[in-house]
């Protein structure tokens, strides 16, 4: 009976683990982005372990966030961001998709893409609807892009 409890509640913990280190990883973003990703990292594969396709994405969307806080410019970056801005918008999580286009605006930015990060910010709805957080990286996007 005590080995079935545990399998029954192990499962639990590890999506609540997956889900308090999702918003650690948040947390930490601006202030400790190498923290930031390693933290989200592991969310990736809780999630991914206990089979949470989506919830995975939206932590490994956190993870390639903080690589461009790092300073990355890594085109394979650039790609790999652009496939979960893809599978976050698809699953229904458009507001972590725009956040992580967003920053991938930056890394073009910072590569001297100008051109494709213009195409990408103007890809990108902002309206009053949207969270002041994004909004402020949309304009910061704006600015760096100018």
């Amino acid at each position: 009976m005590a080995t079935m409890q545990v399998q029954l509640v192990a499962p639990d913990r590890m999506v609540w683990s997956g889900e308090a280190e999702l918003v650690l990883a948040r947390t930490l973003l601006v202030d400790r982005p190498a923290r930031a990703r390693r933290v989200a990292k592991s969310a990736a594969r809780r999630f991914t372990n206990h089979d949470s396709p989506a919830w995975a994405d939206r932590a490994s969307a956190l993870a390639a966030t903080a690589d461009i806080e790092l300073g990355s410019r890594s085109p394979r970056l650039r790609d790999e961001a652009d496939d979960l801005v893809t599978r976050l918008g698809r699953d229904g999580h458009r507001r972590d998709a725009e956040q992580l286009a967003l920053h991938v605006v930056r890394l073009c930015v910072r590569r001297g893409d100008l051109d494709d990060a213009s195409a990408r910010l103007r890809r990108i709805h902002v309206d009053d609807d949207t969270p002041i957080g994004t909004r402020l990286l949309a304009r910061e996007a704006q600015l760096r892009e100018a």
